[in-house]
């Protein structure tokens, strides 16, 4: 939970320098908020017929956007929804997450089976890892930059998101995240998932009692 709270929310209140995802995303929308209402290229205001008489003054006539100005603005749109969409599933997944090992806690307690409840509640830390690095590429990406998520290439991932109607990525990054960032992030979100499959992967050996082991008595 605090883990979620700071990469979304920041570290403001813990007095640790990191803004959080929602923070940097808000900011971007208020700068495209600034941003003068862009109309579409091929809608405009027909002239009257004020505009061909010369009687009263002539409608102001303004001036065509740049299409690369609206591109611009409308991938920005698409980056900041795809990024209050990405945050807002991740935070619900790791909720789950949290609960799940509270139930964990409480059935391996109160049943016979706490090797397998511990091994499940590793399967659900390594998932949420998975999902955790993609979401951080997906972030990194910007959209319509022709990257791909692993296992997917650039391309096949373009098609399918197009297909789906969604963006392909937050454009947080340039993308600028390396190799090595992901692997600590993968490290450290699944140490405790590695930490219960070394506990609890190898079954434990049954007590063997001292009489059992004391070689019998010769004649």
């Amino acid at each position: 939970m605090w883990s979620a709270s700071f990469a979304l929310d920041g570290g403001d209140r813990w007095r640790l320098g990191w803004d959080g995802v929602r923070t940097i995303n808000s900011v971007r929308y208020l700068m495209i908020a600034m941003m003068p209402c862009l109309p579409p290229p091929d809608e405009g205001q027909r002239p009257g017929l004020s505009g061909l008489l010369p009687l009263g003054p002539r409608p102001a006539v303004e001036p065509r956007p740049d299409p690369a100005q609206v591109a611009a603005y409308n991938q920005m749109k698409r980056q900041i929804a795809a990024v209050e969409g990405l945050t807002y599933i991740w935070e619900r997944l790791m909720w789950g997450l949290c609960g799940l090992l509270a139930a964990v806690a409480l059935l391996s307690w109160v049943t016979p089976w706490g090797r397998f409840w511990h091994l499940l509640a590793a399967a659900a830390i390594f998932l949420m890892t998975a999902a955790t690095l993609a979401g951080a590429r997906y972030l990194d990406i910007p959209d319509g930059g022709g990257f791909g998520i692993w296992p997917l290439s650039g391309p096949t991932y373009e098609a399918l998101m197009a297909r789906l109607g969604l963006p392909t990525g937050g454009g947080l990054g340039a993308p600028n995240l390396l190799l090595h960032v992901y692997l600590i992030m993968g490290g450290i979100f699944s140490a405790y998932g590695w930490l219960l499959v070394i506990i609890f992967a190898r079954r434990r050996r049954p007590a063997v009692s001292s009489a059992e082991t004391t070689p019998p008595p010769q004649n």
